[in-house]
């Protein structure tokens, strides 16, 4: 979870540091590259590094282990998303919101996981809703979220709160 979070805080950061550089392209494209690494590698360590150091030590020989990682899961699909927002956030195509809660609500969203591709930014908003409709969608939202607590609590006789 501690991962999660800190990609959140990490890529929030960074599509609001190249939306505020629109003046400086230069900048802006830095900052897009960078996150684009950090993201890479994050995903590289987390799902390749073991694979990647066990091959090196049965072609070469040496003497470095593998460090067992556990896989986050849905850690492909979570920095994937992450890029499309950078990249669409470089490319002018996306209109964060102030607030950066809704854009860590857009990254931490795996409800369409199961549905297909990976969901823009603007497709995301567009089906929440805008104005007077966001506050109606997010209380079914939630009512849907407690519906699913009674109903694994009536069927597996767990307490889930």
């Amino acid at each position: 979870m501690k991962l999660v979070k800190g990609m959140i805080v990490l890529n929030i950061s960074l599509a609001y540091g190249i939306d505020r550089s629109k003046k400086g392209r230069k900048w802006a494209r830095g900052v897009l590259i960078l996150g684009i690494l950090l993201n890479i590698g994050t995903l590289f360590y987390y799902k390749y590094f073991d694979f990647f150091i066990t091959g090196l030590k049965q072609g070469a020989d040496t003497s470095v282990t593998a460090k067992e990682i556990l896989l986050p899961m849905g850690i492909s699909f979570f920095t994937f998303k992450a890029i499309s927002l950078l990249v669409d956030v470089y490319k002018g195509t996306v209109v964060l919101k102030k607030n950066p809660v809704y854009t860590a609500l857009y990254l931490s969203f795996f409800g369409q996981i199961v549905s297909g591709p990976i969901c823009r930014y603007n497709e995301f908003y567009g089906q929440t809703g805008t104005g007077k409709g966001v506050k109606k969608v997010w209380e079914m939202f939630s009512e849907g979220g407690w519906l699913a607590l009674a109903w694994s609590n009536l069927l597996f006789h767990t307490a889930l709160l």
